[in-house]
């Protein structure tokens, strides 16, 4: 479930625009009808090869509407008329156009996929535009405006995100205007590109800088609450109810660099080498290709994806509280993921015997609600506070855990989530509260304290793991391991 929906975050990330048709949930299950629409909107938007093919072979009267489209191309010859006689008048009939070859339709062809690529060009880069115009307008000014963060953090988030944006509003421009008068089999594009080399060297500090403006992004928003309903009053008038968040605008400007270079070889594709535009884009893409290479060396390449995941699984959980658990957090990674039988029990010391917690989820708003478990099992107030502190839910679904070098969470699947989290958290913990880990042919058993260097004779939680099979037994014992000391590891026969 979760690879599915972040799988639909990146196709809408890409395409910059929400992909309604199709939820993480219909992927999961199997739903042809929505499976199929989403397909069927790949193809329109993607397969160029299929349009190609599609305009070569559709005969002569698909040709006849390209021509329409076209133009004839300057090398054609008029048609000669072909005259009929009868023995009662010497009248000529109308005459009919000769079909074009089939190498006139694929150069014709060719042409037509080349402006349909160059139209694509000129949309994703006016929303491209459009998106980080209402970033500036309903985040980064609003923020200035209202002192909600300081100068230094508004740089360690947005980096040099203004700069990109005049840089491309003035290339929207100007690809906008060559594509309005396009004049079939001679307009070039790549030497607007040319002429534009050298502002892209201004991704270098946004891309060096991302990685680590997601966790300054996250951590401000948990503990900025002036911030964090800038960002969520934006969400509702940049993109009216869509589920896209702050991050997958600033993740925009990490694709567009390869976004242009699949574009760019798609028109090269079906650029012929006699085309003006040959060259040039072949010169383009080959700088550009360079240019990418040579920012990539100067960024770490494992740090970015473990927190582009951080920051997924961040985005994918549901609470049952207005609690957030700061997720998002340097030097923190995933480590394992998956389904697991789950069985959450307590004991008041060492010596009493562990007593099965069967109590339901808890509702929001109800006594028993998930926030005292969560505080407690994290350490952040006094359990002596609470009047029930701890009160874990019995899974009854389909438990789902997600386990991070310092951090355990326990998950329950939402069936049929919509809103973009397909995980509800019921509880959680750090490692370090791990005082024992038993490995056993059933399962493990993490014993934890109440808090992190809790003393003696304070409360003690257990989580039982159960894997389903031996293998995926042996693959969350190594996975465990790796993240604890060695002396909390126990065997048990």
């Amino acid at each position: 479930m979760q690879n599915a929906a972040l799988f639909i975050t990146a196709l809408s990330s890409q395409m910059l625009e929400a992909v309604t048709c199709c939820s993480a949930q219909d992927i999961v299950t199997g739903n042809a009808e929505t499976i199929g629409k989403l397909l069927a909107l790949l193809r329109e938007k993607y397969d160029l090869d299929f349009l190609y093919q599609k305009l070569v072979h559709e005969g002569e009267g698909d040709a006849k509407e390209v021509v329409a489209v076209l133009g004839a191309p300057p090398s054609s010859p008029p048609p000669r008329p072909v005259q009929y006689f009868t023995p009662s008048t010497t009248a000529p009939k109308p005459a009919t156009a000769a079909a074009p070859t089939t190498g006139e339709r694929e150069r014709q062809a060719r042409e037509k996929v080349r402006r349909k690529v160059a139209e694509e060009v000129v949309q994703t880069e006016e929303r491209y535009v459009d998106y980080m115009q209402s970033v500036l307008d309903h985040i980064i000014r609003l923020v200035e405006a209202t002192s909600a963060l300081t100068q230094g953090e508004i740089d360690s988030v947005f980096c040099n995100f203004t700069d990109l944006l005049v840089f491309h509003k003035a290339l929207h421009l100007v690809l906008a205007r060559r594509v309005m008068s396009w004049v079939p089999f001679s307009t070039t594009v790549g030497d607007i590109f040319l002429n534009h080399l050298e502002d892209f060297n201004m991704y270098g500090p946004y891309l060096s800088n991302y990685a680590a403006a997601m966790i300054a992004l996250h951590f401000l928003e948990q503990r900025n609450p002036r911030f964090r309903e800038i960002v969520e009053l934006a969400k509702q008038r940049v993109i009216a109810g869509s589920l896209l968040h702050i991050d997958s605008f600033l993740v925009m400007p990490v694709q567009r660099l390869p976004r242009y270079t699949l574009l760019l070889d798609n028109m090269l594709k079906y650029t012929g080498k006699d085309h003006p535009d040959f060259l040039l884009l072949t010169d383009f893409v080959s700088k550009l290709n360079r240019l990418i290479d040579d920012l990539n060396k100067a960024i770490d390449p494992t740090y970015g994806p473990k927190v582009q995941k951080l920051v997924s699984i961040a985005g994918s959980i549901a609470y049952t509280s207005s609690d957030r658990l700061p997720l998002v957090a340097p030097g923190r990674w995933l480590v394992k993921e998956g389904v697991i039988g789950i069985k959450l029990q307590r004991a008041f010391n060492m010596n009493t015997a562990f007593a099965e917690v069967t109590a339901a989820v808890p509702t929001p708003g109800s006594p028993n609600t998930l926030r005292g478990s969560l505080n407690l099992l994290l350490g952040w107030t006094d359990p002596a506070q609470q009047s029930d502190p701890y009160t874990p839910p019995v899974h009854k679904s389909a438990p789902y855990c997600f386990l991070f070098n310092d951090t355990i969470l326990y998950c329950d699947q939402r069936s049929g989530a919509r809103d973009g989290r397909p995980f509800l958290l019921l509880a959680a913990a750090r490692t370090a509260q791990i005082r024992e880990a038993e490995y056993s042919n059933t399962g493990i058993r993490l014993r934890l304290l109440q808090k992190e260097h809790g003393a003696d004779g304070a409360p003690l939680f257990d989580w039982v793991l159960v894997p389903n099979t031996p293998s995926e037994r042996e693959q969350w014992e190594a996975a465990i391991k790796s993240v604890l000391p060695p002396e909390t590891s126990k065997g048990v026969n």
